[in-house]
């Protein structure tokens, strides 16, 4: 399947712009017949489906995923080309060294020194005027301050579509098994005491899958930083640094992140976390995940 461009998402956005920046290959380009087939008034994106292939890193099953979803809401079909991480990154090594590129590459396994060399060399496609004509989330993400001049590469063009996240405390919500919680009839914790007792109950009161006790809490591989939870106790530490009263401070030296410090090592003590949270990979947590 060889290919003329290929665009980069770091997140998966099925909107006129992305599918216009990547649906082509050297037999499809942005044609005027393609463009009479886009709907500019709504769901479904186009009226006759198309369909873009995408290599992304650590997404999981495809099949079990909100693709199909979005298929049906959007009439595009996605080819999805899912690997845990490191995989990926050497799925599309080899992908770019042959020149069989897919139409889009997401789950940041692109570095910005590869998309500058694609672009130089006609291979990646600036997105900068699909999104400004045919976007309008996307467009407003852009046009917050400093996202722009952030996502523009030194050629003054935009190649991959904006990731933001605005939470002032904690940067990544945990989830919680809402199943369990229906068969303890326990409510869903609010506080941080709560949170523990619920652990506790999923610990104690969950049968043993497959032989294995419950461990009831476990954290995503590479996302070691845990301290960020500090959120929960008032402190922004997702770097280590802030701000308060105008000073810089290291957040590490702060009281609320000493007491961060203090309930997870409580956690701990009570067998409440993997002890095994920041060793396993992408793909041993996937499975330890489908079972708890």
């Amino acid at each position: 399947m060889k290919k003329n461009f290929v665009c980069f998402m770091v997140l998966i956005a099925f909107t006129a712009a992305v599918f216009l920046g990547c649906s082509g290959s050297g037999k499809k380009r942005v044609t005027q017949q393609n463009m009479e087939n886009l709907n500019l008034t709504g769901l479904p994106i186009v009226k006759e489906k198309e369909s873009f292939s995408l290599l992304i890193g650590d997404y999981g099953d495809p099949n079990k995923s909100l693709l199909p979803v979005f298929e049906e809401q959007t009439n595009v079909h996605v080819e999805a080309m899912a690997y845990p991480f490191n995989a990926a990154v050497e799925r599309k090594n080899v992908l770019i060294a042959s020149g069989d590129y897919p139409d889009t590459i997401a789950g940041w396994i692109m570095t910005a020194d590869e998309i500058v060399r694609l672009a130089a060399d006609g291979v990646a496609i600036p997105l900068g005027d699909l999104i400004d004509e045919y976007t309008v989330n996307i467009k407003e993400v852009l046009d917050k301050p400093g996202v722009r001049e952030a996502m523009t590469h030194p050629d003054g063009n935009i190649y991959t579509i904006p990731y933001l996240l605005q939470e002032p405390l904690v940067t990544f919500h945990p989830w919680i098994n809402s199943q369990w919680l229906k068969q303890l009839n326990l409510p869903m914790p609010t506080t941080t005491e709560e949170f523990k007792q619920t652990l506790i109950a999923f610990r104690d009161k969950i049968p043993p899958i497959n032989g294995q006790p419950i461990i009831p809490f476990s954290w995503r591989p590479r996302q070691t930083a845990i301290g960020i939870l500090a959120g929960w106790f008032g402190l922004d530490c997702a770097n280590f640094f802030t701000m308060i009263d105008g000073q810089l401070e290291i957040t590490v030296n702060r009281p609320e992140y000493k007491e961060f410090l203090k309930y997870f090592s409580d956690l701990y003590m009570n067998k409440l976390i993997d002890c095994q949270l920041v060793m396993k990979d992408s793909t041993v947590w996937r499975v330890w995940r489908n079972h708890h």
